[in-house]
């Protein structure tokens, strides 16, 4: 075994470990809500969350652009890892970015605990995902076509 593979067998192992039994809205939901969770939890800690109050308005607005860098780090680990297709998840994993992230934001502002972003974004795309799992199977409206193969 090589050292390049070896540094990277205990990455491979925990990324199986943490998200390799969840369903695809779920995985979807934690990757996204880890990524806005850190960023915003970052911006928290830099203005002071306690001592600085955000607008609903402004909050929404960051909400929104941290959506959309969750959504494109998805697709990243989406396509180039797990080898999705890009027509089988980019919308459903926009609407699930959307959600998670305004979430994910109005829910570490009200907490005011920056050094908790990534933990808060990963419950919330968690349950994201899992609304979404649920609502999927009680209507029938499976992802078609969503494989990684």
């Amino acid at each position: 075994m090589n050292v390049l593979a070896a540094l990277i067998a205990p990455f491979k192992w925990a990324g199986k470990a943490l998200f390799g039994k969840l369903p695809f809205c779920s995985l979807v939901g934690a990757l996204v809500g880890i990524a806005v969770g850190f960023i915003f939890g970052l911006y928290l800690f830099e203005i002071g969350a306690i001592a600085l109050p955000i607008a609903n308005v402004e909050l929404f607005k960051v909400a929104i652009f941290l959506a959309l860098f969750g959504w494109l780090f998805a697709l990243l680990v989406l396509f180039a890892w797990l080898r999705y297709s890009f027509a089988s998840v980019a919308w459903a994993a926009l609407f699930n970015a959307l959600l998670t992230s305004l979430l994910t934001v109005f829910w570490l502002h009200a907490l005011a605990q920056p050094a908790l972003g990534t933990l808060v974004g990963l419950i919330s795309g968690l349950v994201v995902g899992v609304i979404f799992c649920w609502i999927c199977r009680r209507t029938g409206f499976a992802a078609s076509g969503v494989s990684n193969g």
